[in-house]
């Protein structure tokens, strides 16, 4: 999961701006907002 500006939305959804091969999509806080506790380890 990779955190960016909301300025750079445009940018970042461009498939232009990703290596080949690269997944992207956006995520949905609200639906995750528990996501990180369930693969922290630490």
């Amino acid at each position: 999961m990779v955190g960016v500006n909301p300025e750079l939305k445009d940018k970042i959804y461009n498939t232009a701006f990703w290596p080949k091969g690269v997944a992207f999509g956006r995520f949905n806080f609200g639906l995750g907002r528990n996501f990180l506790d369930r693969y922290h380890t630490g």
